[in-house]
């Protein structure tokens, strides 16, 4: 078991700096002060974007540059696999407490398959395990208290800020 698990950890490190975005400075300046949320679940720039504006917002008291994970759409093609290894990489950072900063944000235009990744994944953690982290979920007022249950339970900081 430890020999797959050392094998798959740079696998997963890998996956994990492909699948978060940390901040562009340049983005951060010229973030506007409040973008709606794309129209469009296919429009990833448009994601970013808007991630970038509202995590920004959110989380500069925080932390200038939150790392940021776009949880895809289930209807997107891609969706399944990278999904899944956004929740690999995140667990795993979760089981470990090796998260790249102090603050991270998910979202996706999908809310539902954003609180599913969130949960799978923060619901490996030790509880209290992860004080030190705040954790911004965008997403769905309906999945708002699944996401922020077991996201305190790890011990990390829970913010919400609604689509």
């Amino acid at each position: 078991m430890r020999r797959v698990i050392r094998l798959a950890a740079p696998v997963l490190i890998t996956l994990a700096m492909a699948a978060c975005h940390p901040q562009p400075e340049a983005a951060v300046e010229n973030a506007p002060a409040h973008v709606a949320p794309p129209s469009s679940a296919a429009d990833s720039h448009a994601w970013e974007t808007y991630m970038v504006s509202v995590s920004h917002a959110d989380l500069k008291s925080v932390s200038a540059k939150p790392y940021l994970f776009e949880v895809l759409a289930k209807s997107d093609p891609q969706a399944s696999q990278r999904n899944l290894n956004i929740q690999q990489v995140l667990t795993m950072m979760a089981k470990s407490n090796r998260f790249p900063g102090n603050a991270i944000a998910v979202a996706g235009p999908d809310p539902g398959a954003t609180a599913d990744v969130l949960a799978a994944a923060f619901g490996a953690a030790k509880p209290n395990s992860l004080q030190g982290l705040t954790v911004l979920y965008i997403g769905d007022t309906n999945d708002k208290d699944r996401a922020e249950k077991v996201i305190t339970t790890s011990g990390a900081a829970f913010r919400f800020v609604a689509m």
